[in-house]
């Protein structure tokens, strides 16, 4: 099944636009075809309203594989989950989100260390289509 192409239909605009769109393709680069327990990294996108205030940045890594669903809905790395993750899954996503900022850093994105990630199922994204992210 091919990635989820998401970021390819939204428009770019401003600079911190830029710096984001070229950050996260760096760890697009880095992460995508990553596998780790049955998930394999599928993408790695945007969004947000990054010119208006770069707080606005969300950074998305979607997950698939058989197990990709055992993932929460809009997870992010140390959030609390009603039931434990699947052993090794949160240290190995907690990596993923911090290529992420890394990346960011690199492009001396403002509080880079604490810039939104989530990661989600990709089947469970294809499912509902753009609207899951509203």
């Amino acid at each position: 099944t091919p990635p989820v192409a998401i970021a390819s239909s939204l428009p770019a605009s401003g600079p911190w636009e830029a710096v984001a769109t070229r950050a996260v393709a760096r760890a697009s680069s880095r992460l995508v075809g990553q596998r780790y327990a049955g998930l394999t990294i599928s993408s790695v996108f945007h969004y947000g309203a990054v010119d208006i205030a770069t707080t606005h940045l969300v950074v998305w890594v979607l997950v698939s594989g058989a197990r990709s669903e055992e993932l929460p809905a809009w997870w992010t790395p140390g959030a609390a989950t009603e039931r434990p993750l699947p052993s090794g899954w949160e240290g190995w996503l907690t990596s993923v989100r911090d290529v992420v900022r890394e990346e960011l850093a690199a492009d001396s994105w403002p509080d880079a260390g604490s810039a939104s990630v989530l990661v989600d199922s990709e089947e469970r994204v294809r499912r509902t289509g753009f609207d899951y992210f509203r």
